[in-house]
């Protein structure tokens, strides 16, 4: 025999998966109901039949006994009688005395109402009963009475096809009401898949009717709901897409438009995007263009350093740095590196002028006779040259004091300071008298007078703000 898979009938239809466990619950409630029902109007028949069968014999045996010794033929007669008045319940009368014949009386069979099966199924039996009568004489006599079938069965066929006519009407009714029902949500789905095939098809106007049972209204308007956000976030992608797709145009002619060669690298490390200046820089560039692109290539390189040199035709050389900027994606993980081009040939030079400036300084601080003073920005002495050493000899060395301790009076060293200070924002040189030397820090001056010049640093991200430059005063 083939089983049923479980798997199969989940993935049936409404009806099948529907319909089937209620017929199954109706036939088994009906079976229970009519089971109990037909024992239960057994018994009382059962019951009534034995009452019955018991006052039937109370009331023979003693009128039998009575007339016990007038013969059979009188007791015959008399269960005669008595079967006419009890027609057509008594089946059969039996009188059994001591010593003498049984009399009886039987009665032809009747067909009951009820089938046979009903009978044989409800287990329904014709009572019969068996009543001990003590004779006049002393004796005990015994006396039969049985009923027929039909007054038994009868009443319950009578009860059961009753109640199974009101049982059909209802499992009619009960099966309308749910194909109604089945019906209406079957044409709920069916509005549901139409609206769901079209909206997948790109009508996103599409919309179902509110209308039918609440259920269905509220389905509908759950649909529409959803089909309403679903369209606006389309339209909102469209539009952004829109959006991106011009700014992305738009980035790209800034980027062609930028004056300076630009390359943006992906994460991987591979060329994504170049401008118009970039290509420029290749074609003008010749051999060098090769030194540019390993430049560039090295995406660990955050500062300008290492510039290239280019020697355009007809042209003084030029220095070529570049400079990374790294990449993010929007979620904050690495997206690339973008590379730009500058020309850094000033600070190229200026660096040179600087590295000279600085080796004749050299020369100038250790060869020099006058004394040289390098301060930071709080007038505060660095270090000094042999010749201002010889200003303030051991131990009272100028290194790491302030000038106000090694100059004076205060007002000169106050211009001095403020001097220092403008220098370190910018200012130029500047020449100031009226200094004098104090042989002992924060002591008095003495009489000789200075010239001081201050010369401020040429690379001001030193600690060194300047030298200061001192000569006696004419």
């Amino acid at each position: 025999m083939r089983g049923i898979d479980f798997k199969t009938w989940l993935t049936q239809g409404t009806y099948p998966r529907l319909l089937g466990p209620v017929l199954l619950i109706i036939v088994l409630v009906t079976v229970v109901r009519y089971h109990t029902l037909v024992t239960t109007e057994t018994q009382e028949a059962q019951q009534r039949a034995e009452v019955e069968v018991g006052r039937i014999a109370q009331a023979l045996g003693p009128m039998l006994a009575q007339r016990q010794a007038e013969g059979p033929a009188v007791q015959a007669e008399l269960l005669r009688e008595a079967s006419w008045s009890l027609q057509p319940h008594v089946q059969e009368l039996l009188w059994q005395a001591p010593g003498q014949a049984p009399v009886r009386w039987a009665a032809q069979p009747l067909h009951p109402l009820a089938p046979d099966w009903f009978i044989d199924f409800a287990g329904i039996q014709p009572p019969r009963r068996h009543l001990a009568q003590l004779l006049p004489d002393g004796r005990t006599a015994r006396l039969t009475v049985a009923l027929q079938p039909g007054p038994v069965a009868d009443p319950v066929w009578r009860t059961v096809v009753g109640q199974a006519r009101l049982t059909t009407l209802n499992i009619l009714v009960i099966l309308v009401l749910l194909t109604l029902l089945l019906r209406a949500n079957a044409r709920l789905l069916h509005r549901l898949r139409e609206a769901t095939d079209q909206f997948r098809q790109g009508r996103l106007d599409v919309r179902m009717p509110v209308q039918g049972t609440l259920e269905a209204q509220a389905v509908s308007r759950t649909f529409n709901d959803m089909a309403g956000k679903v369209q606006s976030l389309v339209l909102s992608l469209h539009d952004t897409q829109r959006q991106q797709s011009e700014q992305l145009h738009l980035t790209r002619e800034l980027i062609d438009a930028l004056p300076w060669p630009l390359v943006m690298r992906g994460a991987d490390g591979e060329v994504r995007a170049t401008n118009q200046a970039w290509h420029r820089l290749m074609e003008a560039a010749g051999s060098a263009a090769e030194r540019i692109v390993a430049l560039q290539s090295v995406r660990s390189h955050l500062d300008p350093s290492d510039p290239v040199e280019l020697q355009l035709p007809g042209q003084a050389p030029r220095y070529m740095a570049c400079h990374h900027a790294p990449l993010r994606a929007v979620e904050g993980t690495p997206a690339g590196t973008l590379c730009t081009i500058t020309d850094v040939t000033p600070q190229v030079q200026a660096q040179e002028l600087t590295d000279a400036l600085s080796q004749r300084l050299n020369i100038w601080w250790e060869h020099g006779s006058d004394p040289l003073l390098a301060l930071d920005a709080h007038g505060r002495v660095l270090r000094t040259n042999p010749a201002a050493a010889a200003l303030w000899p051991a131990p009272a060395t100028p290194d790491g004091r302030a000038l106000r301790e090694l100059l004076g009076p205060a007002d000169p060293v106050q211009r001095v300071l403020e001097r220092v200070a403008q220098a370190a924002s910018g200012a130029t040189a500047d020449t100031l008298d009226g200094l004098a030397v104090r042989p002992i820090p924060g002591g008095p001056v003495q009489p000789q007078r200075l010239t001081a010049h201050w010369l401020p640093a040429v690379a001001p991200d030193t600690p060194e703000r300047g030298w200061l430059l001192l000569r006696p005063a004419a």
